[in-house]
């Protein structure tokens, strides 16, 4: 795509009740949570935001998008708002080591052209896949630092920082001491995809709001705008579930996504005809991957089993494999095995086995025991 894929928030007026309290400043929570899907609509959100409540001339209607303020946000350079990321240990230079501060030439570009960003896609930009990356003690102590110094334009200071569950032990209970205990016109704003692995007591000192997708038409208008025709854009928009960083993301990784599609398919027909040694095999290979490969796996064979589920109940017109007619696959043969009574259960067998090789749980045990359990139900099936 010529730019990168744009929503108007008009569009979602179930959020200007939540947008127009950074206008009436005196209603702004000082620690507040976004939860979305990968891809969703938390950063556009959390811009506009934070843009109102540092307008010199807010509105209704948002930002004036003219002021000193409102520049400086766009250009990522205000000196009120700072931005934090998980980054890879170890990576800064001098005092900076292990927090982002290095990196934000790095975030600017990024966000410039991901506005709906896919945290695969930053570990990606960092290099990461086979490293930790984490948001370390220090940056905490930094945010603390930086959340006390005086404001350059004398309104509110404002930390927003990206993926909250990826907060070490240390740097969370750090962390916590802020929320419990906020400085004077400060916003501590977090964007978390996983809502479940952010520290409980964090999470429960926080106004946290729900994300959610982008109804099917307003997003397949938008790819349109992009130049993509309509019948592409409509299976876009179903298969991105109504996240614009995943729609953008099938438009522009089509074929990455080839392997775990095929390792999906080999899963199921090895799980379905209980081939223990073929599933032995398979669990080797897939696990000799980097773990970020192996998470994505997971996360395509739920997607997957969810879109059939809902193909075999006429709630879905087309599934991933519409964009692959090549793999060697008959979906709507698998959407009549699959039971929905088991659905939630197979949900939450593939959740635990994603949470254990977070874990760094040994792979190959973690995806035997997954395959074991898909063959029991199989079985129980029958």
């Amino acid at each position: 795509m010529a730019s990168p894929l744009q929503i108007p928030l008009q569009k979602l007026p179930e959020w200007g009740l939540w947008l127009d309290q950074a206008v009436h400043r005196e209603r702004v929570a000082h620690a507040q949570m976004l939860v979305c899907e990968d891809g969703g609509m938390a950063w556009p959100l959390a811009m506009d935001y934070v843009g109102r409540l540092l307008c010199a001339q807010p509105s209704v209607r948002g930002a004036c998008g003219t002021c000193p303020s409102c520049i400086q946000l766009h250009n990522m350079a205000h000196p009120d708002v700072h931005w934090i990321v998980p980054v890879i240990g170890g990576e800064g230079r001098g005092d900076d080591e292990d927090t982002c501060a290095p990196f934000l030439a790095d975030v600017r570009t990024f966000l410039g052209q991901n506005p709906h960003p896919l945290s695969s896609d930053w570990i990606e930009h960092l290099g990461g896949k086979q490293k930790v990356v984490q948001i370390s003690v220090k940056e905490s102590a930094r945010i603390q630092r930086l959340l006390s110094l005086k404001a350059h334009s004398g309104g509110h200071k404002v930390v927003v920082l990206w993926m909250p569950e990826r907060l070490n032990d240390s740097a969370a209970n750090k962390l916590l001491k802020l929320v419990e205990e906020p400085l004077d016109r400060t916003l501590l704003l977090l964007i978390s995809h996983d809502e479940a692995s952010v520290l409980g007591t964090i999470r429960s000192r926080c106004q946290v709001h729900h994300v959610k997708p982008v109804p099917t038409g307003v997003l397949s208008e938008a790819l349109v705008n992009q130049g993509i025709s309509p019948e592409q854009a409509a299976v876009l928009a179903e298969l991105s579930g109504g996240q614009p960083g995943q729609a953008s993301m099938l438009l522009r990784n089509r074929e990455a996504l080839r392997e775990p599609l095929q390792h999906f398919v080999e899963f199921m027909r090895i799980t379905y005809k209980k081939d223990l040694v073929g599933l032995l095999a398979f669990s080797e290979r897939l696990a000799k991957e980097p773990r970020e490969q192996q998470k994505q796996w997971i996360h395509v064979s739920a997607q997957l089993l969810s879109q059939l589920l809902r193909l075999r109940h006429g709630a879905l017109k087309n599934s991933l494999f519409a964009w692959f007619p090549d793999v060697a696959f008959q979906p709507d043969g698998l959407a009549r095995l699959l039971d929905e009574s088991k659905h939630f259960e197979i949900q939450g067998l593939l959740q635990a086995a994603l949470t254990d090789i977070q874990r760094n749980i040994n792979s190959r045990i973690v995806l035997s025991d997954l395959g074991i359990q898909f063959m029991r139900l199989f079985a129980a099936r029958k």
